[in-house]
């Protein structure tokens, strides 16, 4: 918690280990600080068209609110936008994303699903190219395909669904203060609110309520708050200018690096 003037904010992190030793506790506590106390007397700004970067975490939430596109399921139900889209350019081309259950020490890595199918690492998008879905046995026995291995149930008497394990897009070398300084002026938005209601999973329109930094010159010069980002999660996704290599574990299965993006809308003052 960090106060100043009136204004408060508060802030967390999490990382996600299987040792203690794996994290430097100064070093964490010093990052959150520096995080919260940089969101003091943050302001809107004019509404427009700016170049943004999502923050790996926000990028991460996005990501994961819209898997049902990849669900065998709601393919063939034709509820999902990617059918009938195998084989087609559906991403920019910089965009590759796995779904690898056999990730090293991923927080959902695992040899089988809930059906006994034996898991294997998935390429579900290929240099902006759909390639495949997610299936559970009924969902491959509906389009006459086999298991990925993705049958998944929520408890022991729930039905078998169809989940992503470790879901993610694959980063590349370019580090997060390289992305600052390609976006040039912009803004870093790194908080989303209100996926539940503002981001509808069938078309991927979306219009959320966001916080971030503005950018000049390469450089972060203060925080920003109450505006609004809204686009088309599948549009959007053809509009990549980079990625960046800052790729961590989130709690949910998805997850994501900070994404440089071309154009994206912004409602503030």
């Amino acid at each position: 918690l960090a106060s100043e003037n009136g204004d408060n904010k508060n802030g967390m992190d999490f990382k996600v280990m299987h040792s203690l030793s794996d994290v430097n506790v100064d070093e964490f506590v010093e990052k959150i600080k520096d995080e919260v106390v940089g969101k003091l007397n943050a302001k809107q700004v004019k509404s427009g068209s700016y170049k943004v970067i999502l923050k790996n975490s926000a990028m991460s939430d996005l990501l994961g609110a819209l898997t049902g596109l990849f669900n065998g399921e709601m393919v063939y139900k034709g509820i999902s936008k990617l059918a009938n889209k195998l084989d087609t350019q559906i991403f920019d081309e910089k965009i590759t994303i796995l779904d690898d259950p056999l990730k090293k020490d991923g927080i959902n890595s695992t040899a089988f699903d809930d059906e006994g199918v034996a898991s294997y690492t998935k390429t579900i998008v290929e240099n902006g190219v759909l390639k495949m879905f997610l299936h559970n046995q009924k969902s491959a026995a509906q389009m006459n395909t086999v298991s990925t291995g993705n049958g998944f149930k929520a408890g022991y008497a729930g039905q078998v669904s169809i989940s992503p394990t470790n879901f993610y897009i694959v980063p590349s070398e370019t580090s997060y203060d390289e992305l600052l300084e390609k976006m040039g002026d912009g803004l870093v938005i790194d908080s989303l609110n209100g996926l539940h209601a503002g981001l509808n999973s069938i078309t991927t329109d979306f219009s959320l309520q966001a916080a971030g930094y503005v950018v000049e010159n390469g450089k972060v010069v203060r925080p920003v708050n109450l505006i609004t980002v809204a686009g088309n999660f599948l549009e959007m996704m053809k509009e990549v200018e980079a990625i960046g290599s800052d790729l961590e574990d989130q709690l949910s299965s998805a997850s994501a690096p900070s994404i440089l993006f071309k154009s994206l809308s912004i409602s503030g003052e």
